[in-house]
């Protein structure tokens, strides 16, 4: 028997990520000021640069959501075709909403 993954829904998504305000990533990268504007991306700030990030949400939730469902493990690399160029940031969030581990 196939177990079904535990996957959230899209507003649940959105309320975890208005709680994240910092993210650390797997090589302790820290991103901070994170925030969402117009319900649609979430920027922040590579903290070790000061480069901002902007996310779209969509996206993010989508892959979040697909590759869940696919049972694939959710890293930068599955997540480059669905947020390219900010895949460590948007990875760090996930692991900080306790979404992937």
């Amino acid at each position: 028997m196939n177990k079904k993954p535990n996957i959230i829904d899209k507003s649940e998504f959105l309320e975890r990520l208005r709680g994240i305000h910092s993210a650390t990533s797997k090589t302790e990268m820290r991103y901070t000021s994170i925030h969402i504007e117009n319900e649609e991306v979430c920027i922040g700030t590579r903290e070790s640069t000061g480069k901002h990030f902007k996310i779209i949400i969509d996206r993010l939730y989508n892959a979040y959501y697909e590759l869940k469902v696919s049972g694939i493990k959710i890293n930068t690399t599955t997540l480059k075709k669905y947020v390219n160029g900010v895949q460590s940031p948007s990875l760090a969030i996930l692991k900080e909403m306790k979404l992937v581990n």
